[in-house]
């Protein structure tokens, strides 16, 4: 969980690092001096460090379930809490953010393109989708995860395959269009 959310802030910045670019390129070195880099990248680890210290504590575990095979949190007030809001909710909240950020930024290389200001290469709109094709991904999953799995607990083996191999699909599909 630490490292899938230090993945999840860690886009959040580098979407509003693009964004600065595109709308602030003359103060973008300003913005984005060796102290606010250097503070992101703290903040990211601190972050998903402190979302996942919960996930040690005997009330906030996941634990396996062999009735549905996934690993569902247990019924206590801490994990339906960390489950919920700290996982479900705030992944979304980050995902739809990198996805209006992007969006706009997308808005703004159309524009700069249209007025023929800026020119950019085959592989800068390659890197450009591969953002977007990471965030749809991790929103899909979430979505399956965490709405439609729940909808399939009378057959366990559905459910494994809405569950964990969602899960284990938005990884395959970051590593490749990494």
């Amino acid at each position: 969980m630490v490292f899938w959310n230090a993945s999840q802030f860690s886009q959040l910045v580098i979407a509003i690092n693009r964004f600065v670019n595109l709308y602030f390129p003359f103060r973008y070195e300003a913005i984005f001096n060796k102290n606010v880099t250097s503070a992101s990248i703290y903040s990211v680890w601190i972050f998903a460090l402190a979302q996942g210290m919960p996930y040690f504590w005997a009330d906030c575990t996941l634990l396996f379930d062999f009735k549905s095979f996934t690993f569902g949190f247990i019924d206590t007030r801490c994990s339906v809490f960390i489950g919920y809001y700290l996982d479900f909710d705030l992944s979304i909240a980050v995902v739809s953010t990198i996805a209006f950020i992007d969006f706009t930024s997308f808005l703004k290389i159309h524009h700069l393109q249209k007025k023929g200001s800026l020119h950019l290469m085959r592989k800068d709109v390659k890197f450009f989708l591969q953002t977007w094709v990471q965030a749809m991904a991790s929103i899909a999953e979430l979505v399956v995860y965490f709405w439609v799995a729940p909808l399939a607990m009378d057959n366990k083996w559905f459910h494994f395959c809405l569950t964990t191999l969602s899960w284990m699909l938005v990884e395959l599909v970051d590593g490749c269009v990494f």
